[in-house]
């Protein structure tokens, strides 16, 4: 009897075994165990594919699904992504413009800021001139040249004096005076035919701007040497206060009193 119940205690457990083996249950479940586990040891970084950069593509290094760039923006690597990232092809001055000397805009103060380059250009000189020599000046119009004209009240200053004068401020003596919107004033009359220079200074009212002068731009003086007469005063791209501009009989200013270097030539 005892011997009975063994045999058939081992037929039961040899029909279980038998049973559980082919299970389709159990073994869906060693399955998952076995997919588990190898999770575990591939995909530590979270991103299904076991690359280490999260992106679920073979890795790339920088985590954007695109081909390396070095950038992580998804595009090929330009001039200036490699140190500003800004995705933008390198333009000189950073100012979204090819480069442009200083980038500020600002016409006429000789400082290549971006303007034509043929602006300040005086042009070239052909035929020896004289210098201008009158007696007196009565009055300057302004009006043709606005950067003075139209600039804040006595915001500039403009004095012509004779050329061998060492000060020409508007201090000493002088021919004549005026301020960007405001007075002009005749100086003392010299009876002295004599060369002449124009200057300009800051007036009076600081309006924090610089002066904006080129070749397009003139003044008219109206002058008196034994008859009334004018002369149109050609002006250049002026950019230092208190530089004497020397004048020519033609209205064309020189940097020089012996009239050899061109600032602006007149038609």
């Amino acid at each position: 009897m005892r011997d009975f119940a063994l045999l058939l205690a081992l037929t039961g457990l040899a029909s279980a075994v038998a049973c559980t083996r082919d299970n389709p249950a159990f073994d869906a479940w060693l399955d998952a165990d076995a997919a588990s586990e190898t999770h575990d040891l591939t995909t530590a970084s979270g991103d299904g594919d076991g690359d280490g950069d999260g992106d679920g593509d073979p890795s790339g290094g920088d985590g954007d699904g695109e081909p390396v760039t070095g950038d992580g923006d998804g595009e090929p690597m330009t001039e200036d992504t490699e140190s500003g990232g800004d995705g933008d092809p390198g333009t000189g001055d950073g100012d979204g413009d090819p480069g442009t000397g200083d980038g500020d805009g600002d016409p006429g103060t000789g400082d290549g800021d971006g303007d034509d380059p043929g602006l300040c250009d005086p042009g070239v000189l052909n035929n020896e001139t004289t210098a201008f020599m009158t007696l007196k000046i009565d009055e300057v119009d302004t009006s043709p040249a606005p950067g003075f004209a139209l600039a804040p009240h006595e915001c500039y200053m403009f004095v012509i004096c004779r050329a061998a004068q060492v000060e020409c401020d508007g201090e000493g003596l002088y021919l004549i005076k005026g301020y960007s919107d405001g007075d002009t004033s005749v100086g003392l009359n010299i009876n002295l035919l004599a060369p002449l220079q124009i200057q300009f200074h800051p007036g009076p009212m600081d309006c924090g701007q610089p002066l904006q002068l080129d070749p397009s731009q003139s003044f008219i003086a109206h002058y008196w040497d034994g008859q009334w007469g004018s002369l149109e005063i050609s002006l250049p791209c002026y950019d230092q206060y208190g530089t004497p501009l020397y004048i020519a009989a033609d209205g064309s200013t020189f940097w020089d009193p012996d009239l050899n270097d061109p600032a602006a030539l007149s038609d």
